[in-house]
């Protein structure tokens, strides 16, 4: 019997081996055509099945990032289409291959929060614990019938044995008498402090509580200041160029690696018009939503010009380099000290009134890099690499509510990089000059704050690697000098 046992196993082994063989070679040809998320699925069954593991596993370690990107595109796509719930269910596939995706749990959370009934026609319920999983449908049991068993003879009846006499009651007994209650003697009063003699103390008056000053009339408020009839003020401060910036830019004339006007924030742009060799100067035109508000000449280093933005806020824009050779001059944008951010002052240092900002339009924000120390340390919600050399990554990655990365440049000595920062479809804008622990802050297509910090960048693979995360607090509680290794800024 065993001997026959061991032939038909080994008829059947060349047939599971052909099997398996062609679950491998459509997994590959689907491979060869570019439909690695087909691919993917063929993999995952054959291993399922049990046959050929070894290649369906490589094979599932394959194609699992490319299928994984393939429809989190589809879900992109499905959602500028309106279609919420062909994005939910493309979004699940992603996270059935990759359970930690951060974009598919953000987007899934956004669908179910503002399309319910998209994530109920998917079959997706949210639960606290995950950010969303399918409804599971309990069938119904159906009633197990009893197994006949052997005929069991019943037991011949027991006799009956025959009642005990009833017995005669006997008559109650009298109970005895109950005992009296004792009532216990009251005790003679205690006399008092002054039966005693002891001598009589009067109460402390109480202080009499201050009367409350009358309220004093409240100060006039000042008139709110209008941005546009400004008049920007002009100081000189020692060391200014070597302070903390909120954005750094560089102007130029001639140098075609630099433009000769550029956005600051909240409406301002810096623009070069001139630079003397002796002495060393320049001269600058400021504009605020495209009309010119100030024409300043012969600026030297560390002069600090106090302006108002759009929204009313103060900013002051201090000049940190000038290089005549070339007509180039470097600029830092910060905020003077003591500035709240919802008071709109003039320019002369007068405390103005309450303003409350406009709400922020994610598509025409402008992106704003600032160095922070050990910002590269993290921690963060997810890393991004991007590369234009190394064929395994892109030089472009998604990151979450509609915002994009596009990597454009690496550059050596110093590792600067140079990017593209998208919305959807559209380019807020392109940063260059990136280094380590530069923090760039972002606004999503949801209005929420994400930060995109520089972690590493090497020129020799033409790689950047970028941490994402979600701030704690809008503004961090302290910056410090960014290092510059020419030391031009």
């Amino acid at each position: 019997m065993n001997a026959i046992r061991w032939c038909r196993w080994l008829g059947l082994l060349p047939i599971a081996v052909a099997v398996a063989g062609c679950m491998t070679g459509e997994g590959a040809e689907l491979e060869r055509q570019g439909q690695f998320h087909r691919a993917y699925e063929y993999y995952v069954k054959s291993a399922e099945v049990g046959s050929n593991g070894g290649a369906s596993a490589a094979g599932i370690r394959r194609t699992a990032p490319l299928a994984a990107a393939h429809w989190q595109r589809e879900a992109y796509q499905a959602a500028e289409a309106g279609l919420w719930d062909r994005a939910a269910q493309c979004h699940r596939k992603v996270l059935a291959i990759k359970p930690d995706e951060l974009s598919s749990i953000l987007s899934l959370r956004s669908i179910a929060r503002h399309h319910p009934e998209a994530v109920a026609l998917a079959g997706i319920e949210p639960t606290p614990t995950s950010p969303l999983r399918v409804a599971p449908r309990p069938a119904p049991l159906a009633p197990e019938p009893p197994r006949p068993g052997p005929a069991v003879p019943e037991p011949a009846p027991a006799p009956v044995a025959p009642a005990p006499p009833m017995p005669v009651p006997s008559p109650p007994e009298p109970a005895p008498p109950a005992p009296r209650p004792v009532v216990p003697e009251p005790s003679p009063p205690r006399p008092s402090r002054t039966q005693v003699g002891e001598p009589h103390v009067a109460p402390r008056p109480q202080p009499q509580r201050p009367r409350p000053r009358p309220a004093r009339p409240p100060k006039p408020t000042p008139p709110p200041v209008d941005p546009f009839k400004q008049k920007p003020t002009v100081r000189r401060e020692r060391g200014a160029s070597r302070g903390e910036f909120i954005a750094i830019v560089r102007l130029s004339r001639e140098d075609r690696r630099y433009p000769k006007e550029k956005p600051l924030a909240d409406g301002l742009l810096a623009k070069v018009k001139d630079t003397d060799p002796d002495p060393l100067d320049v001269d600058l035109e400021i504009e605020l939503a495209g009309r010119r508000i100030a024409k300043l000449e012969d600026l030297t280093v560390d002069s600090v010009i106090r302006v108002v933005g759009r929204s009313g806020r103060r900013y002051e824009i201090v000049v940190g380099h000038i290089y005549d050779a070339n007509e180039t001059v470097t600029l830092g944008l910060r905020r003077p000290p003591g500035s709240g951010p919802r008071r709109s002052d003039d320019a002369s240092g007068s405390d103005g009134v309450h303003v409350t900002p406009p709400p922020i339009d994610p598509f025409t924000q402008e992106p704003v890099a600032r160095w922070r120390r050990g910002a590269r340390h993290g921690p963060f919600a997810a890393t991004l690499r991007l590369s234009r050399k190394d064929r395994r990554y892109t030089d472009e990655g998604r990151l979450a509510d509609g915002l994009s990365v596009k990597l454009k440049d690496v550059d050596d000595d110093p590792a600067e990089a140079e990017i593209e920062i998208h919305l959807l479809s559209k380019e807020l804008d392109t940063l260059d000059e990136l280094r380590p622990d530069d923090v760039i802050a972002l606004y999503g297509r949801s209005g929420r704050r994400y930060e995109l910090v520089v972690v590493h960048v090497s020129d020799d693979t033409d790689s950047v690697v970028f941490g994402f995360r979600v701030p704690d607090r809008p503004e961090p509680p302290d910056r410090t000098d960014r290092p510059e290794p020419d030391g031009s800024r």
